[in-house]
């Protein structure tokens, strides 16, 4: 049986990670992914809708019915404050709550990446049963967005995602930017201690994770984070190790490191990789892309 999956973000670090398994998969289970993008960037039957237009309720409503949404488009503001905009409500409650509407009424599944940040930046472990802190505006309009999908769309997967990393990933996530530093031969660099623990999760692991989610038809909130559990410094290490053989990460006096370790939600069964091993796939794409 064929299924149409409308993918928001499409173009982005987690959504072009996905969209590349269901074009790859769908001559075995026939997706049709449409991808929605801010800008137009190419990818077949791509839908060019920005979420801040105010007009996007009305284009949204013209689409033809898909069986499911994946939305993984969002407007990112890292602070370390709490800081509010009208581009963080109108991209991450607005534009969310205008999706979630309209799969409920055509009857389609729902998932939507949320974010570990709700439980608060500075909480050390974060569980099913840990508290909601909302400390950031961007965790306080995913928070908002949550409780729009939950009133709104009757089946929905709702994922608060651990830091993602890969090639190419978001620098506001510091792993990111020192993978990027070393693949162009730049030793990283760790500031202070690097003592504090996390479990990240591979951004090619959590496509996998959202493709099977969408054979299941899982529902409800969950946690999700890789399973390896280990410091900065360790991470750092690692990235010289494949990419930079030989060296080690340059140290910056700095803060004591604190950990932010994730339980990954036991419902959702998925292998995923240690971070050496995420590395060295990292390592085979980087080399196959820079041959191209």
């Amino acid at each position: 049986m064929s299924q149409t999956v409308l993918v928001t973000g499409a173009s982005g670090f987690i959504g072009g990670a996905l969209v590349r398994i269901l074009s790859r998969v769908g001559s075995q289970i026939d997706y049709k992914v449409i991808p929605m993008v801010r800008k137009p960037s190419g990818l077949p039957n791509e839908v060019v809708l920005d979420f801040e237009d105010s007009d996007f309720g009305r284009e949204i409503r013209k689409m033809q019915p898909v069986d499911a949404i994946v939305h993984l488009g969002a407007k990112v503001d890292i602070g370390a404050e709490f800081t509010w905009s009208n581009s963080l409500h109108s991209s991450n409650v607005l534009a969310t709550s205008i999706l979630a509407r309209w799969a409920g009424d055509i009857g389609a599944y729902f998932i939507f990446t949320s974010t570990v940040m709700v439980h608060g930046t500075q909480t050390s472990e974060i569980t099913a049963s840990t508290g909601i802190n909302l400390d950031t505006g961007y965790a306080d309009s995913k928070w908002l967005a949550e409780k729009s999908i939950e009133l709104l769309e009757p089946e929905h997967l709702i994922l608060r995602l651990a830091g993602v990393y890969g090639n190419n990933g978001p620098e506001h996530l510091g792993i990111n930017k020192a993978i990027t530093r070393a693949q162009n031969g730049e030793i990283p660099t760790l500031t202070g201690d690097g003592a504090g623990k996390r479990n990240y999760i591979y951004v090619a692991d959590l496509a996998k994770l959202l493709l099977f989610c969408l054979k299941s038809r899982i529902t409800g909130t969950h946690l999700v984070a890789g399973t390896e559990v280990i410091s900065i410094a360790e991470m750092l290490q690692m990235i010289c190790d494949t990419f930079l053989p030989g060296t080690q990460p340059i140290r910056n006096a700095g803060p004591r490191g604190r950990d932010q370790i994730v339980e990954h939600s036991k419902e959702l069964h998925w292998r995923m990789k240690g971070f050496e091993e995420a590395l060295r796939n990292m390592k085979k794409w980087h080399e196959a892309e820079k041959t191209e």
